[in-house]
């Protein structure tokens, strides 16, 4: 059977271009980068951890500082918020470094040791790490003062690397490493009497003071270190450069400030006194009324927590107190 020859032509043009854009897209097309393949599927995956100073669950849904930013970067690449948090921390950076997520939002100090599997975007806090004790006893100065006491830290934490770094001056130093208990939960340890002492971040210890109120800073065992997020190590730095631009604007904005100051204003001018009788108030009083400023948040659009603070800055929730003007109630 003859083939004629112009279909023949047709035929062979089209499969020798067809195996030229074969040709093209296996060896010569650039690979699709990271942020592209991060918005192709619509999901950008973060870790972190359950902390007062990260992400938790709060009476109106998730919240924390790293949740904040992680939403809002998460908003801005136009893309869904997936958040994992491992069950141990010893377990972030090695998935970080391993590709598992794109990213760890979970309060990460820089260091070196870190730095050297897994890259971090800016700083956007700075720390110290302080040894943690108990109010009522021996008030620890220095390092020699832990030697012989049971100091007990989170296994693959900064803290632990700072004590091994530590021991190297002072043989003698010896702690517990602990994969099942966070930072907050050794402060408690600590604030119970169970523990002689913990290291915490500066912030940690600041937020959780107010729940712990007998737990106190002793002494820094570094210099300020700094908080960034983890970034897997992948081939390309497309997500470095928008992390890196997400954080800048921020800064440039001012929201940066805004946010710490609204999560660590609270902090400042601890006081021992009335730290106690806020938690007995909140325990007796503000159950009592919740549903109201919850009912007037939703009515106003108002956080009820605004309200509530303004009814205890003003009444401490006494529903009969009566101001020097004559004012009665909340």
């Amino acid at each position: 059977m003859d083939f004629p020859v112009s279909r023949y032509r047709s035929c062979f043009l089209s499969a020798i271009l067809t195996v030229g854009s074969m040709a093209s897209v296996g060896c010569n097309s650039p690979a699709v980068d990271t942020l592209t393949q991060i918005k192709q599927r619509g999901e950008i995956h973060f870790l972190t951890r359950n902390s007062p100073t990260t992400y938790y669950e709060g009476v109106d849904g998730p919240t924390g500082l790293e949740y904040d930013l992680m939403k809002r970067f998460a908003d801005q690449l136009g893309v869904k918020l997936r958040v994992t948090m491992p069950e141990n921390f010893a377990d972030i950076i090695p998935m970080i470094a391993t590709g598992q997520a794109d990213i760890a939002a979970a309060g990460l100090t820089v260091t070196g040791s870190r730095r050297s599997r897994i890259r971090f975007g800016p700083a956007y806090q700075k720390i110290r790490q302080e040894v943690i004790y108990r109010a009522g006893k021996e008030i620890p100065s220095k390092i020699e003062d832990l030697i012989g006491k049971r100091v007990v830290v989170v296994r693959g934490s900064s803290h632990e690397a700072q004590l091994r770094k530590l021991a190297e001056s002072y043989p003698d130093l010896m702690w517990e490493s602990v994969e099942d208990r966070s930072s907050e939960e050794l402060i408690a340890e600590v604030w119970k009497g169970n523990i002689d002492f913990t290291v915490a971040d500066s912030n940690e210890m600041a937020i959780n003071q107010a729940f712990y109120p007998e737990a106190r800073s002793a002494f820094p065992i570094t210099q300020d270190e700094f908080l960034a997020w983890g970034i897997s190590p992948r081939p390309d730095k497309s997500l470095d450069s928008a992390v890196k631009d997400f954080f800048e604007a921020l800064k440039r904005s001012g929201e940066l400030d805004q946010l710490l100051e609204r999560y660590y204003s609270h902090t400042r001018g601890f006081n021992y006194t009335e730290t106690r009788i806020l938690r007995h108030h909140i325990k007796k009083r503000l159950t009592l009324y919740l549903p109201y400023f919850k009912e007037a948040g939703r009515l106003y659009q108002i956080d009820w927590r605004f309200l509530a603070a303004i009814g205890y800055q003003e009444s401490h929730w006494k529903r009969r107190a009566i101001s020097p003007t004559g004012v009665r109630g909340i």
